[in-house]
């Protein structure tokens, strides 16, 4: 997840909050998030071989439940935990099925877009300013995107525009976030966000329940480490992580994520994008960094 915006979070105005954290340690984590979100894409590509899209979400997000359970109520945050939840089933719903048409590679750099859509949607729902180079880059990404995508005679694929949508609901969700990730507990935020995915995911994987007892002991390490090492831990660390770290950095840091899910393609799956994917990928970053960058670093000041 990324957080671009230009302006300063007025959460690093909360000093009491900054004591809590280090710059250094919010840095470290945000790359380590990355890292994890990039090998996320070729897992769950390769689980998906064997899982309904449906079942794999209700699966995560119950893991999510029951390994935050032990989290004490805070009623400041059951209302943002409550909205998160809704976006983040969204978005992590069109992901999965995006995934099972898409190459892992192409899906992550589409899905990355959410860093370009983010400072869009602050600014229609909550007035933030956008730079007019936003606009530029999502002119620049889309460009690269019909490259990666509109080479072959099949055009779009649906896992694409499944990918696409994911891409909206993430921004949605990090321009929600920067609102309210200084309201209340972060864990119990988060553990509300996984109760309303597990409801929702549920209801969706009613007509797979039979897929349960045929799942393979790999696979539910698969399941595992998606619902707790790429749905849990980030979710806490990030709200953490972003009360220190300016929102410039965070989403340079963040840009790497459609890198490292390329390298861990081609590493778990064996994919290979041709040089002409490159480039359209490479075009993809290039607008990430421009809509990341803010107008001059000597106004933004680093929490010490």
């Amino acid at each position: 997840m990324i957080y671009p915006f230009d302006s300063r979070h007025k959460i690093l105005n909360n000093h009491a909050t900054i004591a809590s954290v280090s710059f250094a340690w919010g840095v470290t984590t945000l790359l380590l998030l990355t890292i994890i979100w990039g090998t996320s894409f070729a897992v769950t590509k390769d689980t998906l071989v064997a899982i309904s899209p449906a079942l794999l979400l209700a699966l995560r997000s119950t893991l999510s439940v029951l390994s935050l359970s032990w989290v004490k109520p805070d009623n400041r945050s059951l209302r943002p935990g409550l909205i998160l939840g809704v976006i983040t089933f969204l978005g992590l719903a069109c992901q999965t099925i995006g995934l099972s048409t898409t190459t892992a590679s192409k899906s992550a750099f589409i899905i990355s877009l959410n860093s370009v859509f983010a400072p869009l949607i602050s600014y229609l729902l909550f007035k933030h300013k956008v730079p007019r180079r936003v606009f530029v880059a999502l002119g620049v990404a889309v460009f690269g995107l019909g490259l990666m995508t509109l080479r072959n005679q099949q055009g779009l694929a649906t896992g694409d525009i499944w990918s696409l949508a994911g891409a909206f609901f993430y921004g949605f969700y990090i321009a929600y976030l920067g609102e309210v990730a200084s309201q209340g507990s972060a864990r119990f935020m988060i553990l509300i966000q996984s109760l309303v995915m597990a409801v929702f995911g549920w209801i969706w994987a009613a007509s797979k329940l039979y897929e349960i007892p045929t799942l393979s002991p790999s696979s539910w390490i698969a399941i595992l480490y998606l619902g707790i090492i790429c749905m849990v831990v980030p979710a806490v660390l990030q709200v953490y992580a972003q009360r220190v770290v300016p929102p410039y950095l965070t989403a340079l840091l963040f840009v790497l994520e459609p890198v490292f899910a390329s390298l861990f393609a081609f590493m778990l799956l064996g994919e290979v994008l041709s040089p002409m994917d490159w480039f359209g990928a490479g075009l993809v970053v290039a607008a990430l960094l421009m809509a990341s960058l803010p107008k001059t670093l000597k106004k933004e000041h680093l929490p010490t």
